[in-house]
């Protein structure tokens, strides 16, 4: 038994009952077989809460240099809502821009038509090197991004016209009155402004006060849906069918454009040279008692 233990155990290697495998040279291990590792299993991502295409993670955060701050990427529709509020802004600006642009073409050819036809050119240059350096550090600007295409249009046109502006009251020899000029109109413009605004709401309540007299079946000039129901604003106010609308709306803008000739005539905004100006001028002056 001894001699029998012996032989297997130099023999085989292991103690084993088992003869070797072929090709197993004698007192060497018989090799064990090879076990594939599997792979870990991913974690699925939650689907996603927004409902856009297939499941996605929650918050995907956007590629940024090493050592940098890292944002999660907004959601599919706050992204949207900021997108939306960055192109109003930037329109915003541009408006105001574009006022800027029409007194830069005025005050030029005022310059032009006294023979000062190098000063627009040289205040010209000027705005547009600012534009190129305003727009270099704003778009830029990660924060400010598109939004620093429409600052810098701004700043271009804004400093032309206060550069033509100063000019103009500088070498012209008859120089403009500019409290006449902009402070008169622009009171009355805003006079104007509140007037349409107040003269609109009241004229939506009256005509629902006026339905609330009526008592019809089908309102006159509230706005109802399709099962006859009252159409609520998101205040939960009943609001004005199209007629009601062009009613106030109409309303609106005949007492302001009044009220905004009032104030015109009674600041003394225009005078008699610039009625002149237009056909059949000189009459309108005597009408309206112009001096």
């Amino acid at each position: 038994m001894t001699d029998q233990n012996q032989w297997q155990n130099s023999a085989w290697g292991t103690g084993s009952s088992q003869p070797p495998a072929p090709g197993t040279p004698q007192g060497q291990p018989a090799a064990q077989p090879q076990v594939q590792p599997q792979p870990a299993a991913q974690p699925q991502p939650a689907p996603n809460p927004y409902g856009y295409g297939a499941p996605q993670p929650r918050a995907a955060y956007t590629a940024q240099p090493q050592g940098a701050y890292v944002t999660p990427a907004a959601p599919p529709k706050r992204r949207g809502w900021i997108v939306a509020l960055v192109a109003v802004l930037a329109f915003f600006v541009l408006g105001i821009a574009s006022i800027a642009v029409c007194f830069m073409l005025v005050s030029n050819s005022i310059m032009q038509a006294h023979k000062l036809v190098t000063l627009p050119m040289a205040t010209t240059l000027i705005g547009c090197i600012l534009k190129l350096i305003v727009g270099y550090f704003l778009i830029g600007n990660p924060d400010i991004n598109i939004r620093g295409g429409a600052i810098s249009t701004l700043a271009c046109f804004g400093i032309i016209t206060l550069l033509d502006l100063v000019i103009i009251k500088l070498a012209l020899p008859r120089s403009l009155s500019y409290a006449r000029v902009f402070a008169k109109p622009a009171a009355a413009a805003a006079a104007m402004g509140a007037t349409a605004w107040a003269v609109n709401g009241l004229t939506g309540q009256l005509l629902m006060w006026i339905d609330s007299l009526l008592k019809r079946e089908v309102p006159l000039f509230l706005a109802v849906g399709e099962d006859g129901a009252l159409l609520l604003d998101q205040a939960g106010k009943a609001m004005l069918s199209w007629k009601g609308n062009a009613l106030a709306v109409t309303a609106a803008i005949g007492v302001a454009a009044i009220v905004y000739f009032a104030l015109i005539l009674l600041t003394k905004a225009i005078s008699k040279e610039d009625l002149a100006l237009m056909p059949k001028g000189d009459k309108i002056a005597r009408l309206l008692r112009i001096q």
